[in-house]
């Protein structure tokens, strides 16, 4: 028998030797009408002593056990938020986020690396990383389909996208075919941020240090997965990153090429957001849903356009919101920080508040605290005398 004890021979709880502690455990047993064996008692224990104790141990906890087992009848019941069959299991989140990991090392090649490479290796490495992503990939693809296909989940959609068809094989050879045209869109946005942001000094800097390309590196991988129908996974990747950076793009949102989001705090783009090349994004920014259609029922109806529509070379400052599936923001405008829009804006257009009128009083000051400044002056005045 396994003992949950470090050593045979034990030292008591107050340095006894091992046989009186173990004396005095064998008088504190409930049979010879001893006082109940305290929990730190038990580390005095040898073998023997554990199987001697172990029946009426065991009867002690009866109550305990019931306890328990009302617990776990309660988390185990099925009511749709438990899964534990192993015909449905679900992708591994660390699992993803590892591949995340590796994907984007694949996409910006050498700068999570902590040693150099020569070119010859630089391919080699590229090469296993292609290898172990494309063989990781294909088993949470799998997972996330099985699961999303035998889920009964009822929904009231319309339009919403259905799991993908075909092997998770056929699907991870398609999104990885789309690597090198990521990559091409990824430079363009790094682009964006080195001429939007007069702070950056090096196009490493901006890959290495900006939460706005990182976002935008695991949107757009999210994005290219969305496209193929796989469940769950998008969802993970953007999740990551936004709990690395605070910024929270869903990966069904369609952005064009030269996207900026600068500092990045805060900024939410939803599911039904269209944006379109050369867009900006300071900190803040929410595109979001001005309301949810619901159906008879009143049940939500999922899949319509909720968010707003952004055209090529909109610049939206911090803290700004634009809501609804409606509102289209024209080329070329900018949105002033803390606007609330709710209803289409004209091409060319700079929308702000009002000026804000900023009130100046003086302070209001104690008894005591006008009797120290007081004092203060008088020695000021005194200084300068």
């Amino acid at each position: 028998m396994t003992l949950p004890i470090p050593h045979q021979r034990q030292i008591g709880k107050r340095g006894l030797p091992h046989r009186r502690a173990a004396k005095r455990s064998e008088d504190s047993c409930p049979e010879k009408g001893g006082p109940p064996l305290r929990f730190n008692d038990f580390w005095t224990l040898n073998v023997t002593d554990w199987r001697h104790h172990r029946v009426w141990v065991e009867g002690m906890d009866t109550n305990n056990r019931v306890v328990i087992d009302e617990i776990v009848g309660a988390l185990t019941s099925d009511d749709g938020l438990t899964c534990c069959s192993a015909d449905s299991l679900l992708p591994s989140v660390s699992g993803v986020v590892s591949i995340s990991s590796e994907l984007r090392e694949l996409l910006f090649p050498g700068y999570a690396r902590s040693r150099r490479l020569q070119q010859h290796d630089h391919r080699q490495d590229v090469t296993r990383r292609l290898r172990q992503v494309r063989s990781h990939l294909r088993v949470e693809i799998s997972r996330a389909l099985v699961h999303a296909r035998t889920a009964t989940l009822r929904l009231h959609t319309e339009g919403c996208s259905t799991p993908a068809t075909g092997s998770p094989a056929e699907l991870t050879d398609r999104f990885l075919g789309q690597l090198p045209q990521l990559r091409q869109v990824l430079q363009t946005d790094v682009q964006a941020a080195f001429d939007g942001d007069p702070a950056a000094r090096t196009y490493d800097e901006i890959v290495l240090c900006y939460p706005g390309i990182l976002a935008t590196t695991m949107y757009r991988v999210a994005h290219a997965l969305h496209s193929l129908s796989v469940p769950y996974l998008p969802r993970i990747m953007t999740e990551w990153a936004h709990r690395k950076t605070g910024i929270d793009i869903h990966p069904g949102a369609v952005i064009g090429p030269r996207f900026f989001v600068d500092h990045g705090t805060g900024v939410v783009i939803g599911e039904t957001s269209e944006i379109g090349a050369g867009v900006t994004l300071y900190q803040g920014v929410t595109l979001g849903a001005w309301s949810f259609p619901r159906d008879e029922e009143g049940n939500l109806v999922r899949g319509t356009k909720r968010h707003p529509t952004l055209e090529d070379n909109v610049t939206v400052y911090s803290n700004a919101s634009i809501l609804g599936g409606t509102t289209v923001i024209g080329k070329g405008s900018q949105i002033g920080s803390s606007v609330t829009i709710s209803r289409s804006v004209a091409p060319n257009t700079i929308v702000t508040l009002d000026k804000p009128s900023l009130r100046y009083r003086e302070a209001a000051w104690t008894t005591a605290q006008d009797a120290s400044r007081t004092t203060v002056q008088r020695e000021i005045m005194c200084a300068s005398a």
